[in-house]
């Protein structure tokens, strides 16, 4: 009972055995906060292992996928080298036809076109565009180049057009008959080289058809002194209200020249 000597004696045991008791919890407080970190570091280490893991998985997957594409890419740099192959042959057998089924009137265009150009554009070809439709293009000197029309500068569309008459008309004149050529400042887009030589395609017809040719440029007879030979070459000076005789000279030889004012 309380306030006996008993009682006493059971308070005074009781406090001797708090000290043990609390310094028993303290060092198992202490053994669950250690357990506490090593779980939390093992925690972290499985985490690491499990990330190297996956990484070395996906390492060894991305290596699959890899040796899968290096051998896709081989075979199609194989197919693409016998496409490019049998393209080149076709092409080839393609352009062997053209030059020996060509037209002759294109075939001659072509030549002129060479002539008038200075040898820039060394022939015509007939190819066929997107839409499957045949389609005139430039051959240009050094490469297997054709070139569009709309490709072309404005001299020498001027030069193709101007090749593709001259062709019509050779081509004319010897099935059907000679008739003077009247040509009426056809140089004004041509500079002085591609004049001259334009100068020398005309004296050249001259022999095969009368060519008469207009012009207001004083510089084109000076370049056509120097690019045909005099005995070929007649210029008549045109004056405004004054007749002027045209002898006829088919297929002489002879290139009229009438400088207007």
């Amino acid at each position: 009972m309380p306030g006996t000597p008993a009682a006493a004696a059971y308070g005074r045991s009781i406090c001797h055995a708090l000290p043990a008791q609390l310094a028993d919890l303290e060092t198992r407080q202490q053994e669950y906060e250690r357990q506490k970190q090593e779980c939390a570091r093992r925690a972290v280490e499985l985490e690491r292992d499990f990330q190297v893991h996956e990484s070395s998985a996906s390492l060894s997957q991305a290596a699959t996928e890899k040796q899968a594409a290096s051998a896709r890419i081989v075979d199609l740099a194989e197919e693409y080298l016998e496409q490019q192959i049998a393209a080149r042959l076709m092409n080839v057998a393609i352009e062997r036809y053209r030059n020996r089924h060509q037209d002759p009137l294109l075939e001659r265009a072509g030549q002129y076109l060479n002539d008038l150009t200075c040898g820039s554009f060394t022939g015509l070809a007939v190819d066929f565009d997107e839409a499957n439709r045949r389609v005139l293009r430039a051959v240009r000197r050094g490469s297997a180049d054709h070139v569009d029309v709309a490709g072309m500068s404005d001299g020498a569309r001027d030069q193709l057009f101007f090749a593709l008459r001259l062709a019509y008309i050779e081509d004319h004149s010897g099935r059907v008959g000679q008739c003077p050529v009247i040509l009426d400042d056809v140089l004004m887009a041509f500079d002085n080289e591609r004049a001259a030589a334009a100068l020398r395609v005309l004296s050249e017809l001259s022999k095969k058809t009368q060519v008469l040719l207009f012009t207001h440029h004083a510089h084109h007879i000076e370049l056509a002194r120097q690019a045909i030979p005099n005995e070929a070459l007649t210029v008549h000076e045109l004056v405004a209200g004054q007749p002027v005789a045209v002898p006829i000279l088919q297929g002489s030889g002879h290139i009229g020249i009438y400088p207007q004012e």
